[in-house]
């Protein structure tokens, strides 16, 4: 299936849907249908990333919240056999309870890659 770009329309009819639909565990399935252009997969990571209002899209983490996904990465990533493999899902809400801001998926990750991917110096300055 081809990738299509989600344009404001689309955004608005996944925001719609999400508070009709947001409680089924397949909720992505569900808009799926209602959007066949998207498949499930895009549309849940088109919702985590970009358009749920919890998201602190403004925010930068703070200097305690980076000490903590450091942490809960480093944790994740030596407690599993397999190479290298971290699960951001589990930070993501691990960091929202601790702290009480949900970041997405993407901001998370591209902090981490920036400073632990190049071997490049940690900055955890406000």
């Amino acid at each position: 299936m081809a990738k299509f770009k989600f344009n404001d329309e689309d955004e608005r009819l996944i925001i719609s849907y999400m508070e009709s639909l947001g409680h089924y565990h397949d909720r992505f399935v569900r808009i799926s249908r209602l959007m066949p252009k998207y498949t499930p997969k895009e549309i849940s990571n088109h919702w985590r990333n970009y358009l749920n209002p919890k998201l602190c899209k403004k925010k930068p983490l703070g200097y305690y919240e980076k000490q903590y996904v450091i942490e809960l990465a480093q944790k994740y990533k030596t407690s599993r056999n397999q190479k290298s493999i971290i699960n951001w899902k589990y930070i993501i809400q691990d960091l929202e309870k601790q702290f009480g801001n949900l970041y997405s998926e993407n901001q998370i990750k591209n902090f981490w890659n920036s400073n632990f991917r190049s071997n490049t110096h940690v900055d955890l300055s406000l």
